[in-house]
């Protein structure tokens, strides 16, 4: 489990800041596209109950805010999933994914310095949803990918990647 107080005094003391400006993870949203399989409910449905199983929490259909016609896409119609997780759903999300998920990642080499973007977020995509434990490969939903966002109350890329070391997140370092 993860000790945030602790966390949190040691970046408060290493940075010489005070222990209330430290940056503080508000919220994990974790989002998957239905691709090609969007016309397919039985698919959609998986997903569905995959990405329940995954985070915890019933996720919500995201719709096209436009038509394409070269996507053959129309307004409205749904082009995936996500899944807001905040407070104890998001610790334990986080706890999963460190020390349970990223190991299983075959050749997975830590997580690049260029998934943080400037807002002080950090993207991480993983291109297969069933490396959770939670999931068994079934050859009838397939496989699919998934986009998570963790995202941060500051934008101070160096105290944030020392929180993520101190929580365990395996980061490449910087060439």
């Amino acid at each position: 489990m993860i000790n945030i107080k602790s966390i949190n005094q040691k970046i408060a003391e290493e940075f010489k800041i005070n222990s209330m400006s430290v940056p503080k993870i508000l919220k994990i949203v974790v989002s998957a596209g239905t691709g090609n399989f969007r016309d397919n409910e039985n698919r959609v449905k998986n997903l569905q109950t995959d990405l329940s199983k995954i985070t915890g929490q019933m996720p919500a259909f995201t719709t096209a805010k436009k038509s394409i016609s070269g996507f053959k896409l129309r307004k409205g119609e749904h082009v995936g999933l996500k899944v807001t997780l905040r407070d104890k759903l998001m610790w334990d999300f986080l706890d999963r994914l460190v020390n349970i998920t990223f190991p299983l990642i075959r050749d997975f080499k830590g997580i690049s310095q260029k998934a943080f973007d400037k807002s002080g977020n950090l993207s991480i995509g993983i291109k297969e949803h069933i490396v959770f434990p939670e999931i068994a490969y079934d050859t009838q939903s397939g496989i699919c990918g998934l986009q998570i966002t963790i995202n941060f109350s500051q934008s101070n890329r160096q105290i944030m990647q020392k929180m993520l070391e101190y929580i365990g997140f395996p980061l490449q370092k910087e060439k």
